[in-house]
């Protein structure tokens, strides 16, 4: 672990402006991450370490001191650490889920041909329904970054310029982001 002396927290709330996939992989595409303590859709918090990891190495930002060198596969360097993200679920409001239909696709011809898809025991060309986290709801996320005093004002530009992008819209967080899903509007950061 790296040496530090101060604790930046960055608290994000805001709602989805698309849905958002949380779903567990292929196995269960009609299904959404349900945490096992407190029994809400999430997004693990690696997902959204990783969406903010790659807008900063694609803009091209000095990455290395926040998320560690570039050799580091894992975040044993990286001085950032992100929450899981919670949907809000109050007695008030029930979550809107979308389903949307889907089609297998053959890993080895790129079509919807017959056949087996692999790792599964799905045939390609068959119809699914997959489950989004709809528009509207409520998303809440933390940001620590553990840094050394010297290190403040950059540290802050740094995750200010990460947090400005998922404001406006640059950073898609989940799955099924080819087919426009997983903005986050924050509301307050």
């Amino acid at each position: 672990m790296r040496e530090y002396d101060t604790i930046l927290k960055f608290k994000v709330e805001g709602v989805l402006s698309h849905p958002l996939h949380v779903g567990g992989g292929i196995d269960d595409v009609d299904d959404i991450l349900i945490h096992p303590v407190n029994g809400v859709p999430y997004k693990q918090a690696t997902g959204m370490a990783g969406a903010l990891r790659s807008y900063a190495i694609d803009k091209g930002l000095e990455t290395s001191y926040v998320f560690g060198g570039a050799d580091s596969i894992d975040d044993a360097d990286s001085r950032l650490r992100v929450s899981d993200a919670f949907i809000e679920v109050n007695d008030t409001d029930a979550i809107a889920l979308e389903y949307r239909p889907r089609v297998s696709i053959d890993d080895a011809s790129g079509t919807v041909s017959e056949g087996v898809v692999s790792g599964t025991d799905r045939s390609s060309g068959h119809k699914f329904e997959m489950v989004y986290v709809g528009e509207g709801a409520k998303i809440g996320f933390d940001c620590y970054l553990y840094i050394t005093k010297d290190r403040i004002d950059s540290s802050k530009k740094f995750m200010l310029e990460l947090l400005s992008a998922v404001n406006d819209e640059l950073i898609q967080f989940g799955g099924q982001k080819s087919n426009g899903c997983g903005y986050i509007k924050p509301t307050w950061i």
